[in-house]
């Protein structure tokens, strides 16, 4: 869910283009996860590369996009 959340929030173009593609790369890392969970690879939230590499651009998503909605009027 965190995949598909990221990817739609990540679109409109409200947002700057650094905000977009870090929350793309987010959706990509996430999608990833998911689909080795699928085919039964056995996952932790701390595992390498993968989600632990989704975090930290989901997190600058979140930063980018309160920034965004923050400042506007």
């Amino acid at each position: 869910m965190w995949a598909a959340a990221l990817l739609l929030t990540g679109i409109p173009r409200r947002f700057p283009i650094w905000v977009r593609v870090v929350s793309v790369i987010a959706a990509i890392a996430f999608g990833t996860t998911f689909a080795e969970i699928l085919w039964g690879v056995h996952i932790l939230p701390t595992s390498s590369p993968l989600p632990g590499l989704g975090y930290p651009f989901m997190v600058l998503a979140y930063c980018g996009w309160i920034w965004i909605l923050v400042r506007e009027p």
